[in-house]
């Protein structure tokens, strides 16, 4: 979904370029929301393209 979307947004004649916003997953709070530990695993925010050790992922590729 994310390389569709990015060839969405550079068939714009007047875009110059994307933005990565969350890089890599980082360690989160612990204290938050008592629902985190279910929405959370290892109390970390998984939205990067790379996990934690800097190991590539899917997302990373299709970028």
């Amino acid at each position: 979904m994310i390389g569709k979307a990015t060839a969405e947004i550079f068939e714009q004649q007047d875009v110059v370029g994307v933005f990565v916003w969350q890089f890599c997953d980082t360690r989160i709070l612990q204290e938050g929301p008592r629902n985190w530990p279910m929405s959370r695993p290892l109390s970390r925010n998984n939205k990067g393209i790379v996990d934690e050790y800097r190991r590539p992922k899917m997302s990373f590729y299709a970028l």
